[in-house]
């Protein structure tokens, strides 16, 4: 897990989590929460692992790079 100090109030990847010894469709994946300097949340999902389904998305993320 990694947290990122913000920048003007924004930080891209505020917070960072790669799934780790868990089943190999998700293994990998990194959940990414971003916070603009509106002090809105989005959500991304990156390195998704070979295998990946959209239905493993939780509610809100997209897919990121």
């Amino acid at each position: 897990m990694a947290v990122n100090a913000p920048t003007g109030g924004a930080a891209n990847n505020a917070l960072q989590c790669t799934l780790r010894n868990s089943n190999p469709r998700v293994n990998g994946a990194q959940i990414r929460l971003g916070r603009d300097a509106n002090g809105v949340w989005s959500c991304t999902i990156a390195s998704r692992p070979t295998g990946w389904k959209d239905s493993y998305y939780p509610a809100g993320c997209t897919a990121g790079t």
